[in-house]
């Protein structure tokens, strides 16, 4: 039988490893959640055990990972090293979501602050969405999500309709 993983180690370790500052950055700030077993086989030193690995990001940070594939490349690289090493255990996949709140302009390392979003909570939406269309350089659309009245990709001006129902789909994704 395996240890079990202590994400903040996890995270500890990962962080010595990762050359991007985007995905620095991330990992830093995310709440990590593990899944485990989702993937199980018997390897030549006994049974492995592949875990999902979910990342709860805020809007901001989502967007900066979508908008630069390569650090969510790196990170996901990374992770795996770094699972990988604990005997008997290995990554299945790495999920990103919107799960918090916009970090305070200030915070230390030794404290970061991962507060969790309500996502049922309109005002939050709107934050996340407008952070999110910010970092993915959709500065027309987050102009317009910020002064929407509603959020509704049906009401977006009809050049924006796409980029916003994408955006909006990205962060509402289970």
């Amino acid at each position: 039988m395996s240890a079990p993983i202590d994400l903040e180690d996890l995270r500890s370790e990962a962080l010595t490893l990762l050359t991007s500052p985007r995905a620095r950055a991330a990992l830093e700030l995310a709440s990590l959640r593990l899944h485990p077993g989702a993937l199980t086989w018997e390897g030549s030193h006994g049974e492995v055990r592949a875990h999902r690995l979910t990342l709860g990001l805020d809007g901001a940070s989502l967007g900066e990972l979508d908008e630069f594939p390569s650090a969510l490349d790196e990170l996901e690289a990374v992770l795996s090293r770094v699972l990988a090493r604990r005997p008997g255990h290995s990554l299945a996949s790495l999920e990103t979501r919107w799960e918090l709140e916009p970090a305070a302009e200030v915070r230390t390392y030794r404290t970061p602050e991962r507060r969790p979003a309500r996502r049922d909570d309109p005002e939050a939406l709107r934050r996340a969405l407008v952070a999110y269309l910010d970092r993915r350089n959709q500065g027309e659309a987050a102009r317009w999500a910020r002064e929407a009245a509603a959020l509704a990709a049906r009401r977006a001006p009809p050049g924006l309709r796409e980029v916003v129902a994408a955006a909006l789909a990205r962060l509402s994704a289970p």
